[in-house]
């Protein structure tokens, strides 16, 4: 079962509903969904934009925030995995 929190949304400072970013909202829901269901999941940034169809910039705000929330770490290799 996959915790959708809104605190752990909140955290890496996603768009509120209503505020236009609801694409990015259900982005960032959907990467920490996939995190949530496979806990050894470990990506490189090429890897993540081709998982997730993103382009570069997108990819780097998206895990950029979900580090910055405390959900993902990216380690020494560059990989991105759960923190």
């Amino acid at each position: 079962m996959v915790n959708k929190s809104p605190s752990v949304l909140a955290m890496v400072d996603v768009p509120a509903p209503g505020s236009g970013g609801g694409a990015m909202r259900t982005l960032f829901e959907r990467v920490r969904a996939e995190y949530a269901e496979m806990p050894g999941l470990s990506v490189t940034l090429p890897q993540a934009q081709r998982l997730w169809a993103l382009d570069r910039a997108t990819c780097e705000e998206v895990f950029s925030r979900l580090i910055s929330g405390g959900v993902l770490r990216r380690t020494t290799k560059g990989r991105f995995v759960r923190a």
